[in-house]
């Protein structure tokens, strides 16, 4: 929780909750994450199994992309996913991210490197 809090303090930017419209309960996290260390700010996402398909991440994903090119002024934005994550890989192309080769995330191992297009970039 600290590690969370503290990005939101050193970055500016951090994961938020996402929760249900109708009933206000939590489904998940998704936000723009930087540790110290980290390639390029990345966007991630994941929602509780039992509600996974419903589109929520899809919804909260885009907020927070546009929020890094908008608000932070980002010049990139990627998602590091695990190459056997299906469901991510497919919402990032959903996004618009466009696979761009494999980094080496120190403990996490190799994960495919997916990037969105910056719609301000020349």
């Amino acid at each position: 929780m600290a590690s969370l809090a503290g990005h939101w303090t050193l970055r500016g930017c951090g994961y938020w909750a996402v929760e249900e419209r109708q009933t206000g309960h939590f489904v998940g996290g998704v936000g723009l994450w930087s540790p110290e260390g980290w390639p390029e700010l990345e966007l991630g996402y994941w929602i509780v199994p039992a509600i996974q398909g419903k589109g929520y991440a899809s919804e909260a994903a885009a907020r927070a992309r546009d929020y890094a090119f908008g608000a932070l002024g980002a010049e990139t934005l990627v998602s590091y996913i695990h190459p056997d994550n299906q469901p991510s890989i497919g919402l990032a192309e959903r996004l618009g991210a466009r696979h761009d080769g494999m980094v080496e995330l120190g403990t996490h191992g190799p994960h495919c490197v997916y990037r969105y297009p910056n719609p301000v970039a020349p």
